[in-house]
């Protein structure tokens, strides 16, 4: 419940500060005086959208506070998921700056916008015929039909599993897309694979393959050095070896007397070593050197192959073409996977919708048994409001295929008389109707809930008499169970307040302000005197407000 309420600075008001008990409080006040301006600073801490002009007197920020009980509202999980101190007297406040920023604050701990309109759904209520477009809605008569059916959690449950359904059917859908184009892309990418496939390639063959091209391509440049190397090596009075032999002997025989010259010998003789080995390769090299056309052109012919296949497929070399066969592979035996993934998939959705039909027949069922009691309620509700003879259905039809709220589509029928057609409420229903419906609909939920804090703003507009006494009557009943905050120009529903209090705007020096009192019994009778009779409060008037208090 609210315990108190601060208000610095916001429009008219520069100072504010209201204490509240449980039970019905009924506020008043002149057209004007400021009742508004409340209600919108209320608004305001609730976390609706801000305008810097709201900004009072002082030019300065404006701060809305409020301490709110919550012993009763089974929040301490809200404060562990949004890392907030729990206190059972928990403080919410919003500041608002003159360049129209804000910052709110639960417990001094500031929290974005979003999380104090979430926690603000839990404590308070704002019920104005504004919020008559409530009525349209399916979503709030099955959340009520469904409390008093004890099955929310049921309802939870399925919700959260019909999300999974959903979630698995888009999967599926996408599962059939992919499969339609990997179909499409089937025999190309089966005919590029099998390409790649039959050239049977091997790591470092290219190089190997170019190597040998280039020894036959140049043959014959090759066999003329040779036989040049052949004689300058081996010819008449000119042989190589011996006179290097040579040469390696003579050098040895001094190795002896010098340092300088044992280095000399060692580098000629690995020298001699190399040049002798090179000379064997040449000779023997130059034995068995010879041209085949036919492997020639065979070499020739698979790296044209090979080189087209690069081209093809913007790579350059075997190692990237051996790639894309991996690739492609997996492509074409994808199809086969797919559609293993696409029968499990299906499979999982068929046995997630038994059990969806299941739990929606269930629920179904129990919103039957439930709607008809609830009915009776509201229409007892509806004779003590001046409603007498209107009707109310909860309407349940079956439906094929399901839905977020089940397997049922509800339709919200009204009647104002007995013998006159039932049709959509939101449709057929005026404003005041729908006023008073809401209010029924409230009642019913206050005597089995433990609702947030609700402020009833001017919902008897456009009533008087025994609608009033009625409405006053009605909000009397709520608040035994539910805190109510009443603002009300009508003496009957005033009347019924366990505490009053009046908004009164303030003229000093030309400043015009706005505060709020709690009255007393003996200014009660005023006030609702007053109310009956206008600024000229009559004897007649004062005796009916006495009476109107009794």
């Amino acid at each position: 419940m609210l315990q108190k309420l601060e208000i610095r600075n916001y429009i008219l008001i520069d100072e504010l500060s209201i204490e509240f008990n449980d039970g019905l409080s009924t506020i008043t006040g002149e057209t004007g005086s400021g009742k508004s301006i409340l209600l919108g600073a209320i608004n305001q801490l609730l976390g609706n959208r801000i305008d810097h002009k709201i900004i009072g007197p002082k030019k300065d920020k404006c701060t809305i506070e409020a301490i709110f009980n919550i012993s009763d509202y089974n929040l301490k999980n809200f404060f562990i998921h949004n890392d907030l101190d729990y206190s059972t007297d928990t403080i919410i406040r919003r500041e608002i700056l003159r360049n129209g920023k804000s910052r709110a604050f639960i417990n001094d701990t500031p929290v974005k916008i979003e999380i104090l309109k979430r926690i603000s759904s839990y404590l308070i209520d704002i019920h104005s015929q504004n919020q008559n477009d409530i009525l349209s809605y399916k979503s709030f008569f099955y959340n009520f039909i469904d409390f008093f059916a004890n099955q929310e959690k049921k309802v939870f449950e399925f919700k959260k599993k019909f999300n999974q359904f959903n979630q698995k059917k888009v999967d599926y859908n996408i599962l059939i897309e992919k499969k339609k184009n990997r179909v499409k892309d089937y025999d190309y990418n089966l005919f590029q694979l099998n390409e790649i496939k039959t050239l049977n390639l091997a790591l470092n063959e290219k190089e190997k393959l170019q190597n040998e091209y280039n020894s036959l391509k140049n043959y014959e440049k090759i066999q003329s050095s040779f036989d040049e190397l052949n004689i300058l090596i081996g010819g008449q009075n000119s042989n190589l070896i011996e006179k290097l032999t040579t040469v390696s002997n003579i050098l040895k025989k001094i190795s002896d007397f010098s340092l300088q010259f044992k280095d000399i010998s060692s580098r000629f003789e690995k020298v001699f070593l190399e040049t002798t080995d090179i000379i064997e390769f040449i000779s023997s090299h130059s034995e068995q050197l010879s041209f085949d056309s036919e492997k020639f052109d065979k070499i020739q012919s698979r790296l044209f192959k090979i080189q087209e296949l690069e081209n093809k497929h913007n790579v350059n070399s075997i190692s990237q073409l051996i790639e894309i066969k991996n690739k492609l592979n997996n492509e074409v035996n994808s199809i086969d996977n797919i559609d293993s993934e696409i029968d499990k998939l299906n499979l999982e959705i068929l046995n997630i919708e038994k059990e969806l039909t299941r739990y929606a027949n269930q629920i179904h069922s129990n919103r039957l048994k439930t709607a008809d009691g609830l009915q009776n309620e509201i229409e007892k509700i509806f004779s003590l409001l001046s409603l007498n003879g209107c009707l109310i259905r909860f309407e349940f039809i079956k439906e094929e295929k399901l839905n977020s709220f089940g397997i049922d589509n509800l339709n919200v029928l009204y009647s104002p008389g007995e013998k006159i057609e039932l049709k959509p409420l939101a449709k057929i229903a005026s404003g005041g109707e729908k006023s008073r419906i809401l209010l029924a609909i409230k009642s019913v939920f206050a005597k089995k809930n433990s609702l947030p804090t609700i402020i009833f703003d001017e919902i008897d507009a456009g009533t008087s008499g025994e609608i009033a006494e009625s409405i006053g009557f009605l909000m009397k009943e709520m608040s035994k169970k539910v805190q109510i905050l009443s603002i009300t120009h009508l003496a009957q529903v005033a009347s019924k307040g366990d505490y009053h209090f009046k908004v009164m705007k303030l003229n000093d020096n030309g400043k015009s302000t706005t505060s709020i009192v709690e009255l007393s019994q003996k200014e009660r009778v005023s006030e609702i005197a007053s109310m009956i009779s206008g600024k000229k409060i009559t004897n007649s008037a004062l005796n009916q407000a006495e009476e109107l208090l009794k």
